[in-house]
């Protein structure tokens, strides 16, 4: 009886082990940018935080055992992170600098998910696949802004 528990056993645990690991990171692997923030576009969350689209764009790129995410600085310079990549079910841990993202993958709608926590606010993101031109976005608000001032300053007062 006990021979048969123990295979049992072995059996489950084996069953359990394919389950849980029968995840492929490598579906995940490529180009990804942000689809939305908290429910939002990019361009209606950066509308609703009062900051240009360029402050929230950001581009995923997950290669192997990377992930690295580039964004523009407060300078107006792009800026990378590598985030060293762990897999797991139903995703991929990406850690760096004592911080840990727990990115879902969504075979359904070739999406990824994951959350972050910043004060008191919960953000979520979904990603799609594709690059945003980040320096582009900044190179047209800064123009824009420009022009908006110009008509500004040419309108005559009332």
């Amino acid at each position: 009886m006990k021979a048969v528990f123990k295979v049992m056993l072995a059996a489950v645990s084996a069953a359990l082990c394919l389950a849980s690991c029968g995840f492929d990171a490598g579906k995940m692997e490529g180009d990804w940018t942000i689809s939305t923030v908290n429910g939002r576009t990019p361009e209606d969350f950066a509308a609703y935080s009062g900051v240009g689209e360029w402050c929230v764009a950001k581009n995923y790129k997950i290669d192997g055992k990377t992930l690295t995410i580039s964004a523009m600085n407060e300078k107006g310079d792009i800026v990378s992170q590598d985030y060293a990549i762990t897999e797991r079910s139903g995703g991929i841990d990406a850690s760096a600098a004592g911080v840990t993202l727990g990115l879902y993958y969504n075979e359904d709608d070739n999406s990824i998910k994951y959350s972050i926590k910043y004060g008191d606010t919960q953000y979520t993101y979904i990603l799609k696949r594709g690059t945003v031109d980040i320096s582009g976005m900044l190179e047209a608000g800064s123009a824009g802004q420009t022009e908006e001032k110009k008509q500004e300053n040419d309108s005559p007062e009332i």
